[in-house]
């Protein structure tokens, strides 16, 4: 970017928005007809650089200076010198544009997304500035007018699987003139960030799982049979359901001797305590890749029970279902097989647990349910109700010297926090994570609905050998339009496009596990391109994986 711009020129402000209308047309047009009503002024600093003030509110207070009156170009990059170097900075207040130009000009793959409320400040400032259209055409340079807008930029913005770390900073004379608005701002910075890492590690662990899994399951992920299926699950779910978990909790109902009403849609963790008890589950649902989760099914499902899974589980669970739905959840390769025409039904609205998953299956039939295991804690000195994997496990690994509540107590303590249960007055271990986990779980059976949602068949219907042979072709021609190593997370993802982006779960899981040391089967170039990160990261990743697709999809590998 230029390090002099000039002020106030209609000119330049059109560059800017038009520039900025290729990525966000309805900012781009609120600025355009925000108008001047704002008290933010641009004028010349004493070096001649333009500052920016905030003029008093009818003449009361003084006005605020929101860069350094004398030479605010220095004074940015002081502040950016002393900002730890971040693949995204997030701006809360706008200013002149001052620290974004100075973090953008300091870091050439960065990118920096702007909290900014007042429209008419906005459209002072890209008056000042032409250099700042070519951030705003590429996305390295993100501007948000609400909180929604600001966690959305970042959740776009930044992907932590290419490049790590979010940095910050506040425009602290607006800070002071607006406490209660920059307050929630900074609150949404720290929750997006907090989801952010929780998503990163849960692709990071699981990512190769996923993708392997996902092709070794493709031939079964037949068309027609995921129509059928499809209508037989909303045939099965007639009335209001009951989604069972695996906590504690789901020994003492199941003890009392009362009846389990309605259809049951059972977390693949609580199937081994119903079968035990001879009680066979309506609806089955799984959707993690992890290994352990195959423990859950050492019994064959009963034939009457269908079994819903993510296309990332383990063969394995595929295998002990007589009848599955395939269902698509948030991964992003699963997204881009249904574009394509592959018949992956739609029924989850972003859940984060199993649980949830399973309340949003049995929201198909509209009605509410109830809900029985999912405590929100460890209540009663165990984790999982009696008959679970986990339970059995217990039981196995229990001595003289190390009894049962001995092993469910090394589980918790002291990661988990002992507190008291609002409902009981008993104390529980539980975590905030655990408590926001069961509220979500509760709001979403208490307005249940979620629809089914099959893609349509017909000209775009297609297999999934067919996805797999046109998605290999695109994934070598987004890796060769990767070129050098100085490239910003959204140049990155523009250039890679959908195929590419189906994989970064495969790239984080790579260079989580090249970083810890491991990874000694993966060929060297890619060795040394996933500790390096960035652009040569993304590159020799989907590289590695375009040649690997034919060799799984291998019948022997399957």
């Amino acid at each position: 970017m230029a390090d002099s711009p000039t002020v106030g020129s209609d000119r330049i402000l059109t560059a800017n928005l038009d520039a900025l209308a290729r990525r966000d047309p309805a900012l781009a047009d609120r600025i355009r007809r925000g108008g001047t009503n704002t008290r933010l002024a641009i004028v010349p600093s004493r070096s001649g650089a333009p500052t920016a003030v905030l003029r008093p509110a009818r003449d009361a207070g003084s006005e605020v200076w929101l860069h350094s009156r004398y030479d605010p170009r220095r004074e940015a990059d002081r502040i950016v010198a002393g900002m730890a170097q971040g693949a995204t900075c997030v701006c809360i207040g706008f200013g002149a544009g001052w620290v974004p130009r100075a973090y953008l000009n300091r870091v050439r793959y960065a990118s920096v997304v702007v909290f900014e409320p007042d429209v008419a400040a906005l459209r002072i400032a890209l008056a000042t500035d032409d250099a700042f259209a070519g951030v705003l055409a590429t996305g390295r340079l993100r501007l948000c007018e609400t909180r929604d807008e600001l966690a959305l930029g970042i959740a776009e913005v930044h992907q932590a699987a290419i490049a790590d770390g979010i940095v910050s900073h506040e425009l602290s004379g607006r800070d002071r003139n607006e406490p209660d608005l920059f307050r929630a701002a900074r609150g949404t910075v720290q929750e997006a960030s907090r989801r952010q890492a929780a998503e990163y590690a849960t692709i990071r662990r699981f990512g190769v799982a996923w993708f392997t899994h996902t092709v070794a399951n493709s031939a079964l992920m037949d068309a027609h049979r995921q129509a059928r299926a499809s209508g037989d699950l909303v045939a099965r779910l007639e009335g209001p359901a009951t989604v069972v978990a695996a906590g504690p909790s789901l020994d003492t109902y199941l003890e009392s001797g009362r009846h389990l009403p309605g259809p049951l849609v059972a977390v693949d963790t609580a199937v081994p305590a119903l079968l035990a008890r001879g009680i066979h589950p309506t609806v089955v649902v799984s959707l993690d890749p992890q290994g352990w989760s195959v423990l859950h099914f050492r019994r064959r499902l009963p034939e009457n029970v269908l079994l819903v899974a993510d296309p990332g589980v383990s063969p394995r669970v595929f295998a002990s279902a007589r009848t599955t739905l395939v269902v698509s959840s948030a991964h992003p390769l699963h997204r881009l097989m249904q574009h394509h025409g592959v018949t992956l039904p739609t029924v989850f609205a972003a859940p984060e647990t199993v649980t949830e998953a399973a309340v949003d299956i049995a929201g198909v039939s509209g009605t509410p349910g109830t809900l029985l295991g999912a405590d929100g804690a460890y209540p009663a000195g165990a984790t999982y109700a009696r008959g679970t994997y986990h339970h059995l496990l217990a039981q196995q690994r229990q001595r003289r010297l190390a009894p049962l509540d001995d092993f469910f107590a090394r589980q918790v303590y002291p990661r988990v926090p002992l507190v008291t249960d609002a409902d009981s007055d008993r104390p529980v271990f539980a975590t905030s994570e655990m408590a926001d986990a069961r509220r979500r779980t509760e709001h979403r059976l208490a307005a249940p609905g979620v629809p089914l949602v099959v893609p349509p068949s017909g000209d775009r219907e297609t297999t999934v050998t067919k996805f797999w042979a046109v998605h290999r072709d695109r994934l070598r021609n987004a890796a060769t339009r990767v070129t050098g190593d100085a490239w910003s997370t959204p140049e990155l993802i523009a250039a890679i496009g959908s195929h590419g982006m189906a994989h970064l779960p495969v790239l984080a899981a790579l260079r989580h596990r090249v970083r810890r040391g491991l990874g000694r089967d993966l060929p060297e170039s890619l060795r040394r391109a996933l500790d390096s990160g960035g652009a040569v990261a993304v590159r020799e990743t989907l590289m590695h994986i375009g040649t690997s697709v034919p060799r799984l999809l291998r019948p022997s590998n399957i």
